[in-house]
């Protein structure tokens, strides 16, 4: 398999982690949105990434698609979803939390660096802010004693919150000044971690 992006991008940066936790085997061809909007359009007719190549030629985009496909082609030893029902729509809550502060961290992004510096509005972009905040606080009161935000093991929601985290340590790590005790930032470290010494 071959995953279109770059880990610049937490929307990839997430699907490449799931991949990683998964046990599957792929390559990574880093490309980005604006330069690459040609060769990325190759994939998919709307330029957006991540994007993912099966080995028999087949592409799928947009996250849920990838995801659906990753848990449905999983070993069995693995997922990353919780099996009781309960468990899983509180997963699927905190990862939908992490989601909406990595789309209002790409917003802000846009916003400070994309946009004539003329057009930039200060409300606009404090209002990103505070949902970012709010969403790292949410997570980090959420957040598992034993280790995880959901349960006693990784979930996709550790994953997503650790995409969102690891992603404003890059770009933004201002956003994370008063965030770097917290219970989110120990479990972004901690998937991060056991990620690196899985692979």
């Amino acid at each position: 398999m071959k995953l279109i992006g770059g880990r610049h991008s937490p929307f990839v940066r997430r699907i490449a982690m799931v991949l990683e936790a998964l046990g599957h085997d792929y390559e990574e061809e880093v490309v980005r949105t604006v330069e690459d909007g040609e060769l990325i359009r190759r994939y998919n007719p709307v330029g957006r990434v991540p994007n993912l190549v099966l080995d028999d030629g087949r592409v799928i985009i947009d996250s849920h698609a990838i995801l659906d496909y990753l848990e449905r082609h999983r070993p069995e030893s693995s997922t990353l979803f919780p099996q009781r029902e309960d468990d899983r729509m509180a997963m699927l809550f905190a990862d939908a939390v992490g989601i909406a502060g990595i789309e209002k961290l790409v917003l802000w992004f846009y916003e400070k660096t994309r946009r004539d510096a003329s057009l930039r509005c200060a409300t606009t972009i404090m209002g990103f802010e505070t949902q970012i905040a709010e969403a790292l606080q949410w997570l980090s009161e959420h957040c598992n004693e034993n280790a995880y935000v959901c349960g006693d093991d990784m979930t996709l929601a550790d994953i997503t919150a650790t995409s969102l985290v690891n992603t404003l340590a890059a770009v933004a790590p201002e956003l994370l000044a008063d965030e770097q005790s917290s219970p989110v930032q120990a479990v972004a470290a901690r998937v991060s971690q056991r990620l690196q010494a899985a692979n």
